[in-house]
Order: structure tokens, then C-alpha cells, then sequence
């Protein structure tokens, strides 16, 4: 019974909300419950236009924040494996010059080998 009572309360206070063309006369609250319904309703395309006029105030601060960590981390995964790519390549350079200083043929053909005479 009581489920009932409130049911017909909530409904008819809801056709009057949707049957009111003004919505001048609402109070702070309501007025404030209604511009996040049209936030949630209103299309990606708008609420992207709406962050390039407004900028970042209107992003909640936990996207922030992810986004800003997610940078972080993807920016220290890079550069790890940058650095990690760029050792390897010094590494092989200077074994390849090394075998090549101590390596009979190939230190021949470097041209790095001059014979000198002794007198």
C-alpha cells in the first residue's frame, strides 16, 4: 500500500517536471539535477566541443589524474625501451670493433693495422 502511495507521488512529480516548460522557477537543487541529466543525455560530439570552449574545469579530476599516470608510465616504458635498445646497439658496435682489433683477418682488412719497420 504504501509502495503505491509513493509510486502515484513519484509519478504525478514527474509529469509535472516534464510538463513544465520553464525551468526558470526551480530551485538550485533541481536546477543543478537537471543540467546533469542534460549533461549524461547529450551527445559525445557536443561534450567535446564544449571541452575545447570550457577547457579542463569541466573534466572530472580522477580522469585527470588517470590520464596523467597513464602518461607517466607509457613515457618510462619508451624511454626504458629505448635505452635498452640503444645499449645493445653500442654494445654490438664495440664488440664488432674489439674482435675486429684482435681477429687476424679482419684486422688485416680494417687498414686500422700498419706495419711499421724497425731499423
Amino acid at each position: 500500500m504504501k509502495k503505491d502511495l509513493f509510486k502515484n507521488q513519484l509519478e504525478r512529480a514527474a509529469q509535472e517536471l516534464r510538463g513544465r516548460g520553464d525551468v526558470g522557477d526551480l530551485r538550485d537543487f533541481e536546477r543543478g539535477v537537471w543540467a546533469e541529466i542534460a549533461l549524461h543525455d547529450e551527445r559525445w560530439t557536443t561534450r567535446v566541443v564544449r571541452f575545447f570552449r570550457d577547457g579542463v574545469p569541466t573534466v572530472p579530476v580522477p580522469a585527470i589524474a588517470g590520464s596523467v599516470a597513464v602518461a607517466v608510465l607509457l613515457g618510462v616504458l619508451s624511454a626504458m625501451v629505448q635505452a635498452n635498445a640503444y645499449g645493445e646497439s653500442r654494445s654490438d658496435a664495440m664488440e664488432q670493433r674489439y674482435v675486429a682489433t684482435i681477429h687476424p683477418v679482419l684486422r688485416s682488412e680494417s687498414g686500422d693495422h700498419t706495419h711499421s719497420e724497425s731499423p
